[in-house]
């Protein structure tokens, strides 16, 4: 995950870049110099932003190395050389939700990636919101206990519904270790 920029809000864009030659539906090849893939960016969201698969998100399950990076499931073609893409934290929009959970029923999460990150709604019922993730399944985000003196522990206030936006973010309460540069802009 990314570290907090000045303001103390977390960067949405981790990486942008360009496909090349020898990319498939499932794996992502970026030779260029600056690229440097890690492991920090499994469960982040891969996301087309230029040519036929512009719009097409997926989320990034391994990283064989600085330059190749594997989608959980595969884009609606393959990329063509020269085509450009972001690395984003994860977001998406809520199917349901309850006052303990968040359902995404179009996700893929791999079970409790995201345990001990945070989520917050960013619009939609619910929005402004934010809340430890306890636990996940592949597409429901569970929330934990309430912790005394800890404001984003226990129950959302007003639970999201279908349509609320959310981010899955690196947990506030929590350093991370951040071993490439995070890109504000190429």
């Amino acid at each position: 995950f990314p570290s907090h920029d000045k303001a103390g809000q977390i960067p949405s864009m981790i990486e942008n870049g360009t496909t090349n030659t020898g990319s498939t539906a499932t794996v992502i090849v970026d030779t260029a110099v600056d690229t440097a893939f890690t492991d920090q960016m499994i469960g982040q969201q891969f996301k087309m932003t230029s040519g036929t698969l512009s719009g097409q998100k997926r989320y990034i399950t391994a990283v064989t190395d600085q330059n190749t990076l594997t989608l959980g499931s595969a884009l609606g073609g393959v990329p063509a050389n020269g085509d450009t893409y972001t690395i984003t934290l994860p977001e998406g929009t809520a199917s349901s939700g309850s006052t303990t959970t968040l359902v995404d029923s179009s996700a893929t999460w791999t079970v409790n990636q995201y345990a001990n990150s945070d989520v917050v709604i960013l619009s939609g019922t619910g929005a402004g919101q934010k809340r430890r993730i306890a636990s996940n399944t592949a597409t429901t985000l569970t929330l934990p206990a309430a912790v005394t003196g800890n404001a984003n522990t226990g129950n959302w206030s007003v639970a999201p519904a279908s349509g609320s936006v959310y981010q899955i973010q690196p947990s506030s309460d929590f350093l991370y270790y951040c071993p490439y540069p995070i890109v504000t802009g190429k």
